[in-house]
């Protein structure tokens, strides 16, 4: 097995487990990632798998959540076990709001998609005004300007998920990791790798059932929540209220419309934006979810990683997809290693519509 350090939350080391009866490891490019680990109860440095200690295996490091004691029966001797979970260090920008400057209704930000989410991360959790909005020990890395040219506004939103938002709509990815030389907790964007077959850079990357790569493969095509067409909403009342359109311009039975609430905005240049962010939300889902053979031809981690844009064929099924690889479980067990990743959309679940709902109403609740 796999050994995993315990450290508290300044890096300061406090064991060592290697006989665990499993851990799972999810990696996300667009938002935090969560692990859940389960080890018999007597093993050695149980009692410091305490919250908000971390546990680190290789790269990944995580902040525990979450303990779960259980007493259970097997082969009639009683059997204790405990379960473990948590969530990425990147989980901890989930802890502060985006609080716009003092005497401004909104957070205003005019730059690449990575000047944009360094803005709104210095600002609440680095150099915020009010220094207990502080993140200790938290440093920005130094802004390279990726990404296509944003302006974005925000007000009063969970910061995890105006990153993720600004992640979907930019390609960028992002992170915190720790600097253990320094100490410090360095949050940072990346960008993934272009791997598909019809570029010449890199050696492309092509998973399929042929190429004895994958040993499992499900394929998901939804426009469920399709929409292509905005009316976006901004401020004023009845016929004076400002209605604009953003979308394809497709027509007849080819046309779906939503309706983008965007009362709360003040700067009526900024509700283009507003009614791209929300027809992105709505767009057609395709997702690859596979059984990834991590000791074939393509070595994870060497050959391609989270983030990168790699070619998935299934002949039989008549499909290809170039799409990005936004999210990886790492399966650690004592028979051995698994990997299961997912290819372009992430299917979402009825807690994330639930929150996007809530969103959606959010201008209207404020008003």
């Amino acid at each position: 097995m796999v050994p995993i350090r315990i450290m508290d939350i300044n890096f300061n080391p406090l064991g060592e487990i290697d006989d665990y009866l499993s851990l799972i490891w999810v990696r996300r490019w667009h938002k935090p990632g969560e692990f859940s680990l389960y080890l018999d109860i007597d093993s050695l440095y149980v009692d410091t798998l305490q919250e908000d200690n971390l546990i680190a295996l290789g790269d990944n490091v995580g902040i525990i959540k979450y303990q779960k004691f259980v007493l259970g029966e097997e082969d009639e001797d009683m059997a204790e076990s405990v379960l473990i979970r948590g969530l990425t260090l990147s989980s901890l920008i989930n802890r502060r709001i985006t609080l716009p400057p003092q005497g401004q209704s909104h957070d205003t930000i005019k730059g690449t998609a990575e000047t944009v989410m360094k803005h709104y991360v210095k600002n609440n959790c680095v150099n915020p005004t009010d220094i207990k909005r502080r993140i200790p020990r938290l440093v920005v890395a130094a802004d390279l300007s990726r990404g296509e040219e944003l302006t974005y506004q925000s007000r009063l939103k969970a910061l995890g998920l105006e990153l993720e938002q600004l992640s979907l709509i930019s390609g960028l990815g992002w992170d915190i990791n720790p600097d253990y030389s320094t100490g410090n907790l360095v949050f940072d964007v990346s960008e993934g790798r272009d791997l598909t077959q019809e570029q010449t850079i890199h050696n492309p990357v092509i998973f399929s059932i042929d190429f004895d790569n994958i040993k499992g493969q499900s394929y998901v095509s939804s426009s469920m929540d399709y929409k292509n067409q905005a009316y976006v909403g901004g401020q004023g009342e009845g016929v004076e209220r400002t209605i604009i359109e953003v979308g394809d311009n497709a027509e007849g039975l080819d046309r779906y419309e939503t309706f983008v609430d965007a009362r709360d905005e003040e700067n009526e240049d900024l509700l283009p934006s507003r009614g791209r962010e929300k027809l992105l939300e709505l767009a057609k889902l395709q997702s690859f979810e596979s059984k990834v053979d991590h000791d074939s031809t393509f070595k994870y981690k060497k050959d391609w990683d989270l983030g990168d844009i790699v070619t998935i064929q299934n002949v039989k099924w008549g499909i290809t997809l170039n799409s990005r690889v936004s999210a990886i479980t790492e399966i650690y067990e004592p028979d051995g290693f698994n990997l299961e990743a997912t290819f372009g959309d992430t299917i979402p679940t009825l807690a994330d519509k639930i929150k996007s709902e809530i969103q959606a109403i959010a201008p209207e609740l404020t008003r």
